[in-house]
């Protein structure tokens, strides 16, 4: 029962707890998991929406080094001993956030490179269309 043990472990961000579940689950779905167990009254579902977390978007986008060294540096954190649930928590997610954007960064690249190979192609075939269309076929 883990969500049980992150949510009474003062992890109560549904959104939170989604993505360290690798988005397995929505967060009506845990919303309704924690009704079940009783560590939510209906009630609860507003506090729960009420956020005043705002993030920015970057002008760039952060390399694959940098977001190794992010989870390096998560990995590291967590040999220190005596951390709290919620840091641990906390950390958890970081690391599972720097795997995806790895993953997602490397196909973005993967279509960026094929992209650019495409526009090289179209250009080389429009090229080769107009030389050979005042050929005639033999």
């Amino acid at each position: 029962m883990r969500l049980k043990g992150w949510f009474t472990s003062g992890a109560t961000n549904l959104r939170v707890i989604a993505f360290s579940l690798d988005g397995k689950y929505t967060e009506n779905a845990i919303y309704q998991k924690l009704l079940d167990l009783g560590l939510l009254k209906e009630e609860d579902r507003k506090k729960q929406s009420s956020s005043s977390f705002k993030f920015e978007l970057p002008e760039e986008l952060p390399s694959v080094e940098e977001t190794l060294k992010t989870l390096a540096g998560a990995l590291e954190s967590l040999k220190v001993s005596g951390l709290e649930k919620n840091d641990v928590f906390r950390l958890r997610c970081i690391i599972t956030g720097a795997k995806v954007y790895k993953d997602l960064l490397s196909d973005y690249i993967n279509y960026r490179g094929l992209e650019a190979e495409l526009l090289e192609l179209r250009e080389k075939y429009v090229e080769f269309s107009k030389k050979t269309q005042g050929v005639s076929p033999k």
